[in-house]
């Protein structure tokens, strides 16, 4: 082991960089004005437990009171969610969600996941969840609820919507509350699907955030564009939008040029329309400003 050099303090303890046979490595010892004695030994028992299941950073030992383990390089996930473009967050979601998933299955409760900012690091290499001395055993682990929480939450959501990520909150809070109760496959499943965009009103929502200021298209148009016959469908989730403006439900129209609905009525979306450019004539759009194909 090599000298040492002090990365970070937590309520609990402090954490070190250095060298350990050959690798750098994170050493973490307790504070000794901590109330919470014997949560770093309690971490490397954890550890041990969670590297078989590929979580958590590899643990190399716990000596003279120090826990020594893989340091971890890597992107914040908030800093993460503002930086990475759409692809790539619905994959670290995904992979996110099945190490959690693991955790409940387990029963070990991790813990600070309302607000996971210094306990979820991306990596080149995938996810890495950190920082586990306040996992304890539960028989109803909350792991999934509360990162469902935080997505949900003001700052996250914020940064999701930028990147054409539509998590319906309500849903998601109704979702995650079934799954609370019942921590089954098939409540996981229907959580997971709204948290990485696969219902069929996810894809026409991100469909329709790609019409441009000044054109419009069809709810036709909008079920061709992801492959489906479901023009109802379109217009009930276009009704139902609750992401607009990024998902600009006014400038979706009839198949035969007419105007359509408007949860806030027509003539407010006669309004915005004309307000960006569309010609509308006897309540039809101008053929110029209809999109009949393939969205940008």
């Amino acid at each position: 082991m090599t000298s040492l050099k002090f990365l970070a303090k937590g309520k609990r303890s402090y954490v070190y960089s250095g060298m350990f046979k050959g690798k750098k490595c994170a050493f973490k010892t307790q504070r000794e004005d901590s109330d919470a004695q014997g949560t770093i030994k309690r971490e490397f028992q954890v550890l041990k437990l969670l590297n078989k299941h590929g979580i958590g950073p590899k643990v190399y030992g716990f000596k003279e009171g120090m826990l020594i383990m893989e340091l971890i390089e890597g992107q914040r996930i908030l800093d993460f969610l503002e930086a990475a473009p759409r692809d790539r967050i619905l994959k670290v979601l995904d992979e996110t969600l099945a190490q959690l998933r693991k955790l409940d299955v387990l029963g070990l409760e991790k813990g600070e996941l309302v607000n996971p900012y210094k306990h979820i690091l991306v990596t080149k290499k995938g996810v890495k969840l950190i920082d586990f001395e306040r996992c304890v055993h539960r028989q109803e682990p909350k792991n999934i609820t509360q990162f469902v929480t935080f997505l949900t939450g003001a700052r996250a959501s914020q940064l999701l919507l930028a990147k054409k990520i539509f998590i319906r909150s309500e849903i998601a809070k109704q979702l995650s509350q079934r799954y609370k109760h019942n921590q089954s496959n098939s409540n996981f499943a229907a959580l997971k699907s709204e948290v990485l965009q696969h219902s069929l009103a996810h894809k026409i929502y991100f469909e329709a955030s790609k019409i441009p200021k000044g054109k419009v298209t069809s709810y036709g148009n909008l079920a061709r564009a992801i492959n489906s016959r479901a023009f109802r469908a379109v217009g009930q989730a276009m009704h139902r939008n609750p992401f607009w403006p990024i998902v600009p439900c006014h400038r979706v129209i009839s198949n035969d040029l007419s105007l359509g609905g408007f949860g806030t009525g027509v003539d407010k979306k006669v309004k915005l329309l004309k307000g960006e450019g569309v010609t509308i004539k006897k309540g039809k759009i101008a053929k110029e400003n209809f999109l009949n194909g393939p969205l940008p």
